[in-house]
């Protein structure tokens, strides 16, 4: 079955709080060590949510890495001084601060050694997350749901696609459904080349990269601050529009071939993707076909992407579904999980929409059992 055949497509949405609450059982304090890095407690080497990508035992460990980046930071903290550290706070921030120093070299190569940063930051939680320390023989729960999910879309009695919608840069989810799938996740093509399951990246990857044109292979050791320099010299920022490719190393996450990390940095008023044109045109096949949405950890604080739900989600017919799990204190994971409802079901027409919604968090809800999932997934078969 090739996607233009697929008749029901459940559309997965997972933002920072999945992977932030990826640990079966929560986050404990076992002290773990990755290759060369000091050893750090499980709890400090999750994928952080937005505001934590900052601050943290890990990050100030691998923005020693990047001393250009550190500039970024400071300036960050000075400006959420007197805000709360949340996601909207940092994002607006990002965005002012990008305003006001990228027309200077110096600026330019700030904001890129963060690009860098981020890169070094979720690549190495992705990599703690496969220790068994810490995941219990790299078992995530992701790898609970992608294999309940995955059980759905392989009923050969029925043309199902599920393409999981992923806002981070780890890689998490990805290895999770490489190994059930048994496929290698690397390169954007490799995300859309099976029949019944795709992953998008909006926002890029941290083993994505753009090329830098005319620029020799290097050692990788300094192949980062080789790019970080040359790319600060283009006031136009040319490698923007290049094609997004995968890492000529996914052990180390390191390219020989100088190039930029092809990652959407946070920063509010966003308009583009990260992602290749390949990925934006798979979104568009999904057109009419979208009867279910399950988002796990988004807050749908997307307006770029939400525009696309008018469009995607099959309203003619049984009335679509969407299941929201949310996490963190009562009230505002009741908060998100409205948002995410309007967001969703703005430019639908009919309007109507059935939700539901699970306010205990990623780990509790697979915990449980993922507990109506199942029957959520048969309602209304096609």
């Amino acid at each position: 079955m090739s996607l233009s055949e697929a008749t029901d497509v459940l559309l997965v949405i997972v933002g920072a709080g999945a992977s932030n609450d990826c640990i079966p059982g929560g986050k404990h304090h076992a002290l773990v060590r990755l290759g060369d890095l000091p050893q750090f407690q499980a709890q400090d080497v999750v994928p952080p949510m937005t505001h934590g990508l900052l601050r943290g035992p890990l990050s100030s460990h691998i923005m020693g890495r990047f001393p250009a980046a550190s500039n970024v930071v400071a300036a960050l903290h000075r400006q959420m001084r007197t805000e709360s550290p949340d996601s909207e706070s940092l994002e607006q921030a990002f965005a002012e601060y990008q305003d006001s120093h990228a027309h200077t070299p110096e600026g330019r190569r700030h904001v890129l050694a963060m690009r860098f940063y981020l890169r070094d930051l979720l690549w190495t939680c992705s990599n703690f997350m496969d220790m068994p320390q810490v995941t219990q023989g790299r078992i995530t729960n992701y790898t609970h749901l992608v294999g309940v999910l995955s059980d759905w879309a392989n009923d050969e009695t029925h043309d199902r696609h599920v393409c999981f919608v992923s806002f981070n840069y780890d890689l998490v989810l990805d290895r999770a459904c490489g190994r059930y799938w048994q496929h290698n996740f690397t390169d954007p093509d490799s995300y859309l080349a099976l029949p019944r399951v795709s992953i998008l990246k909006p926002h890029g990857s941290v083993q994505w990269y753009r090329p830098l044109r005319g620029q020799p292979s290097l050692d990788p050791s300094t192949a980062d601050a080789r790019a970080i320099q040359h790319a600060s010299e283009d006031p136009d920022q040319s490698w923007l529009t290049r094609t997004v490719l995968g890492t000529d190393d996914a052990a180390t996450g390191h390219v020989a071939q100088p190039g930029i990390p092809a990652l959407g940095l946070p920063m509010a008023g966003r308009t583009k993707f990260a992602w290749p044109p390949e990925h934006q045109a798979h979104l568009e096949q999904l057109r009419g076909k979208v009867r279910r949405v399950l988002t796990v950890g988004w807050r749908g604080a997307e307006p770029h992407f939400n525009k696309y739900f008018g469009e995607l989600i099959n309203t003619e017919g049984p009335e679509p579904r969407l299941l929201v799990v949310t996490g963190g204190s009562p009230g505002p994971a009741k908060r998100d999980a409205d948002h995410v409802h309007g967001a969703i079901g703005a430019d639908l027409d009919p309007p109507a929409l059935g939700f539901e919604a699970y306010h205990d968090g990623f780990d509790q809800f697979r915990s449980q059992g993922f507990p109506g999932l199942p029957g959520w997934l048969l309602r209304d078969a096609a």
